[in-house]
């Protein structure tokens, strides 16, 4: 499993859309993501949605922006 850390919210932040997350746990992972952006009470985190990927629901997780850079 990917290794769950602060790290993947702000990296999903810093891109135009968001990221992908390799992983053999899709809801353990989730489950910690959530739990580490609650500890971390940043409100900039709040514009990411954690969704488990539709083509790829058995190894993958998005972390997806609610609203894309203008970049």
């Amino acid at each position: 499993m990917s290794e769950a850390s602060l790290n993947l919210w702000y990296e999903a932040l810093g891109s135009a859309l968001g990221i992908v997350v390799a992983t053999d746990n899709p809801e353990k992972l989730r489950a910690k993501l959530y739990r580490l952006r609650e500890a971390a009470n940043d409100p900039l985190l709040a514009d990411i949605s954690i969704v488990i990927s539709p083509t790829m629901p058995g190894s993958h997780v998005w972390l997806v922006k609610r609203k894309a850079s203008e970049t």
